[in-house]
């Protein structure tokens, strides 16, 4: 009964369930992480460089670097490129 109430729920246009239930899933869900993400990152890039310029704290940029690196991976995501 259960594997039948299982093969019920499956999303259209998939194989079965499990895996393939999940990558459809994800594949749908996926860019919106990434674009929060990206906005958090231009976000804390904006308060590293306000911390530097208006309190004078330098330290704060040595985590730039990483944070950028952060950023153009989630800005070279797919779905979120321009065609």
């Amino acid at each position: 009964m259960f594997r039948k109430r299982l093969n019920e729920n499956c999303l259209p246009n998939t194989q079965g369930c499990g895996r393939e239930r999940m990558l459809a899933s994800t594949r749908r869900v996926l860019p919106a992480p990434m674009q929060f993400g990206a906005r958090s990152e231009q976000q804390i890039l904006g308060i590293f460089a306000r911390l530097d310029e208006r309190d004078k704290k330098p330290s704060n940029l040595v985590h730039l670097p990483r944070i950028e690196r952060y950023l153009a991976n989630n800005l070279g995501h797919p779905a979120l490129t321009r065609a």
